[in-house]
């Protein structure tokens, strides 16, 4: 080869060099947004240490260096330097195809992460802006005993649920209503209703919530339409909401009324709670909080149910949660049971007939069985009557998720005997 036909073959190596190691700087600051997320989700920690290797690897001073030696270097070199640069690409290019699918289904943490940056602090809104959501209150939703539930749109066409407050209750509420406006507020989890914004004037007072297409949990259980496998997903989303409300929030939040009314669905039937008027804030630094009763009735925990105030923890939360589990059983049997349902499956429990019981009630699917019987177990565990003895809420996702194994419960309703018209339901000496 000639001194003029060395010297144009390496310009253009030159020129086709910097045209590819451009790319990878493109790819590289591709990676940099992604590199400060994964240090908050532990399943990218492998992925960002081969990111930081590969870094050291094409470090562009280094670079910069090979461009200058390539002046020396013969054509059988320079190719092996462009090759170099190919395959640097090409194990970006799998570092990028890695990311995305480790991010395809966002981690709790990465979920959090998310909903704090979109986040918007609840909005204060006016009567006139009532009444232009509602379009003058012309759907009704719901009502109960505190106000009604209308449908609603707000200006940029975002689906609202407004619960506007009766007038009778007013002076009552306020201070609930201040109470779920500050807790709802500083709340952001994809299994919590978020809360776009309140109005708090003296002629109306209502909460705009987002809208959820599908309704509550109770009406979809009642209906009977999702299997067991979704129920089963759903039953993990709500304890996760839970677990968020209880370990994820500082002051911790205590809902006290957990339940399947109390769950709304949106469009993918992903679960959020709601209605936090009963949730208590617990002060920061102190283990217990006495309270009077509150709850519903089936799915408040024996502890709540004394006659005197009594010292309560986030268990009774657990507590409620596990009645949520048993509804999920019992919406699967073919005919209503004249007994108590969570008592029924405790002996069927101890008589170690519980796999011929699920079966009773319909389920059997092999796949089914298997998260039946979960469900059965986290329940009766759930249940427990001393509070001390209920898992926590982050353990109770853990069992459904299968992480961790559930271990055998002790009897979680001492008080109650199905043989005797007087056996307390719940497990309540009252």
């Amino acid at each position: 080869m000639t001194d003029d036909s060395f010297i144009h073959a390496h310009k253009l190596f030159i020129s086709l060099l910097n045209e590819r190691l451009k790319y990878l700087g493109s790819l590289m600051e591709s990676l940099k947004p992604y590199k400060e997320l994964s240090t908050l989700d532990p399943r990218m920690a492998g992925w960002l240490d081969e990111v930081e290797e590969f870094e050291r690897a094409v470090d562009q001073d280094q670079l910069d260096e090979t461009i200058t030696k390539t002046s020396v270097y013969c054509l059988s070199e320079d190719e092996e330097v462009l090759q170099t640069i190919k395959t640097r690409i090409k194990d970006v290019n799998i570092l990028i195809r890695r990311k995305e699918e480790i991010l395809d289904t966002p981690s709790e943490s990465l979920a959090r992460l998310f909903d704090k940056l979109a986040r918007e602090n609840p909005q204060p809104y006016n009567h006139r802006d009532i009444e232009k959501f509602t379009e003058n209150f012309s759907e009704k939703l719901g009502s109960g005993g505190f106000g009604v539930v209308y449908k609603g749109q707000n200006h940029n066409g975002v689906a609202l649920a407004i619960k506007v407050l009766k007038d009778n209750v007013l002076n009552i509420m306020e201070a609930q209503l201040e109470a779920e406006v500050v807790t709802m507020g500083r709340t952001h989890h994809r299994n919590l209703v978020k809360l776009y914004g309140y109005c708090y004037k003296a002629n109306m007072k209502a909460l705009v919530y987002e809208y959820m297409e599908n309704g509550s949990f109770d009406m979809i259980l009642s209906k009977n339409h999702l299997g067991l496998v979704n129920l089963y997903n759903i039953a993990i989303d709500i304890a996760k909401g839970i677990s968020y409300l209880h370990e994820g929030c500082n002051p911790q939040i205590v809902h006290f009324d957990i339940k399947p009314a109390n769950v709304l669905l949106d469009a993918d039937f992903c679960p959020k709670l709601i209605d936090f008027g009963l949730s208590m804030l617990r002060i920061e630094n102190s283990e217990f909080t006495e309270v009077g009763i509150r709850g519903s009735r089936g799915y408040v925990a024996p502890e709540m149910t004394q006659l005197e105030p009594v010292m309560i923890t986030c268990k009774c939360d657990v507590y409620s949660f596990g009645m949520i589990l048993f509804d999920i059983l019992a919406s699967k049997r073919n005919c209503a049971g004249q007994r108590w349902f969570p008592g029924e499956v405790w002996e069927k429990f101890q008589e170690n007939q519980l796999d011929n019981f699920i079966k009773d009630c319909g389920i059997i699917k092999k796949e089914d069985e298997v998260k039946a019987k979960t469900l059965a177990t986290v329940a009766l565990l759930c249940a427990e009557h001393y509070p001390e003895k209920r898992p926590s809420m982050s353990v109770v996702v853990k069992m459904l998720e299968g992480d961790i194994q559930p271990w055998k419960p002790d009897n979680p309703f001492p008080y109650y005997d199905p043989s005797t018209e007087n056996s307390t339901i719940g497990g309540s000496r009252n």
